[in-house]
């Protein structure tokens, strides 16, 4: 039989309705109408539909693999879904994806999997030195729980992975045990990541150095020429041509591709990605031995200026004349989050006297005149670094607006068989994120976050607080095993009430406590007693017992 058919292109690499021949096909991708006479092959319009549905699911796939930056790119729409085919045979009509085809064609021509190392900067500074102490007492920063049910090191890792990137290393130096058991558990080499490779590089002494790293970018130094063969991973160094600097203990959600794709285009040598700061922003005040980077970008985003934590005095001349800038956030600050070309940071280290990158390593390029650019990020970025702004982080991830969205970018790591939260009595919670395994008896939670296995008990109150819970199941909430500190159960006594405080993993606290910090305290507690007071807020030390009747 002889049948006479029309193809019309609506929508190429999203689907065509079945052709006859060859010559219908390519006139359908060129966006021609033909006319054909041809044999009418219904499996052959089967085969040919069913070949071009699976390349739209391949596509699809990946467009939907990529971790979308939505702050810095318009999304990809849903538009790569497979073609709606009417029963007539005629397809619905759908946005035309060239620009979306476009998009994943770059990020392929990009091929970061083989040519992007990645470093995440996770060693920190000595304990008692650090801003988030006593958080850091006995874990580095990038180890402390976060949101319940992950670390903060999961959140730039996870960033990383999303992006495309495969090559990662994490730096590691003061009390790195718990956070080098997280990756390992986390990210493991077994798991469905399996062509990831996230490698721990600990700092360490040899005969050829006989110190320990003193900055961030001493840190790489001490590790760059080894790279090839610290890694599981078949890699080839000569194909390596930019790397990716960053830091642990930020939260953002950002695809690094484009970071990339800009540093390449515009053929920087040094790329930093930067953030619009409200004058609102303690961080640019110093506040709590904090500090922020500030830069100017001229209109080509080239870094013009670059100061590391200014003196309030300096910060009006930042201030509304970066690109970038806007009268909201008329501040420009560095994230420390670096791209470099992988010669000209060889080049860059092995100047010994550079040894921090925002203080030095930046500031040295800049009076050699390396093409510096910057990236503009405008999505939700925050520098973790004071135990308020760590508190605060926390319970804005419970509001019903915050500003990084957990359900849509939840860390990705191993998976974990653990129970369900059990509410037992009447419970009353209230704009709050509750872990696995969390026992809640007849008690208030209000603007909380419950780690994993955090067991409270009959009558307590927990408001504005974090409870990082346990690493085991300690009851499965019956009277009789009830956390006290009698019975030295992990957990929150019966009647006690926590407000404005963080209470770290495995802490028994007892019958009709009142973490409240009474006094309004700003600074105060020791570690013998178990507890410390920074910048107003109460922190109960890892592994206490409070006996009962406790008031802070």
């Amino acid at each position: 039989m002889v049948a006479s058919t029309v193809f019309r292109h609506t929508s190429p690499c999203v689907g065509f309705q079945a052709s006859a021949s060859l010559k219908a096909r390519d006139a359908i991708v060129s966006g021609r109408t033909v006319q054909i006479t041809g044999r009418d092959d219904s499996l052959h319009r089967k085969a040919t539909l069913r070949r071009r549905q699976r390349q739209v699911r391949l596509v699809r796939s990946v467009v939907l693999a990529e971790f979308s930056d939505t702050s810095t790119a318009d999304p990809l729409p849903n538009a790569m879904s497979t073609p709606n085919i009417h029963a007539n045979g005629a397809e619905a009509k759908s946005a035309h994806p060239t620009n979306q085809v476009s998009a994943v064609r770059k990020l392929r021509s990009l091929n970061l999997a083989e040519t992007v190392q990645t470093l995440v900067l996770a060693g920190g500074a000595e304990p008692l030195q650090h801003s988030m102490f006593p958080l850091t007492l006995r874990r580095a920063k990038s180890a402390i729980p976060f949101g319940g049910s992950y670390r903060l090191i999961d959140i730039p890792l996870n960033n990383i992975i999303r992006s495309g990137l495969k090559q990662i290393y994490v730096l590691t130096q003061y009390n790195s045990r718990s956070l080098n058991a997280h990756i390992v558990d986390a990210y493991p080499a077994t798991s469905t990541k399996s062509d990831v490779s996230v490698e721990v590089v600990a700092d360490s002494q040899t005969t050829k150095r006989r110190e320990w790293t003193k900055g961030s970018a001493d840190a790489v130094r001490s590790i760059l020429y080894d790279l090839p063969t610290m890694t599981t991973m078949p890699i080839n160094p000569d194909k390596v041509k930019d790397m990716l600097v960053l830091s642990g203990e930020h939260l953002y959600s950002m695809d690094y591709s484009a970071l990339i794709r800009q540093h390449r285009e515009t053929d920087a040598d040094i790329t930093i990605s930067t953030v619009g700061v409200s004058r609102t922003n303690k961080a640019l005040y110093g506040v709590d031995g904090t500090g922020l980077g500030l830069v100017q970008l001229n209109d080509q985003r080239t870094l013009e200026r670059f100061t590391e934590k200014p003196d309030i005095t300096e910060l009006v001349d930042h201030e509304g004349v970066s690109y970038g800038s806007t009268p909201e956030l008329p501040f420009v600050a560095s994230m420390g989050l670096y791209v470099f070309k992988a010669d000209v940071l060889r080049e860059l280290l092995a100047q010994p006297e550079l040894m921090d990158f925002g203080r030095d390593v930046i500031p040295f390029a800049l009076r050699n005149r390396l093409n510096v650019k910057g990236y503009v990020y405008k999505g939700y970025w925050e520098d973790i670094s004071t135990l308020r702004s760590f508190l605060d982080a926390n319970l804005r991830l419970a509001s019903r607006n915050s500003p990084f969205k957990l359900l849509n970018t939840a860390p990705v790591t191993a998976p974990r068989i653990l129970p369900p939260a059990k509410f037992i009595g009447e419970c009353e919670v209230v704009q709050s994120l509750i872990a696995e395994g969390c026992v809640i008896n007849s008690s208030h939670i209000r603007n909380a976050v419950l780690g994993t296995y955090t067991n409270v008990g009959p009558r307590s109150v927990v408001e504005g607080s974090i409870v990082m819970g346990a690493d085991q199941c300690a009851s499965d909430g019956g009277q009789e095993s009830m956390p006290c500190a009698v019975s030295g159960v992990i957990g929150i006594g019966e009647g006690s009430v926590l407000r404005n405080c963080v209470v770290d993993k495995n802490v028994s606290i007892g019958k009709d406590c009142h973490i409240i910090n009474k006094e309004q305290v700003q600074e105060g507690g020791s570690e013998a007693e178990g507890f410390f007071i920074r910048s107003g807020v109460v922190t109960i030390l890892k592994e206490v017992v409070l006996p009962d009747g406790t008031i802070i």
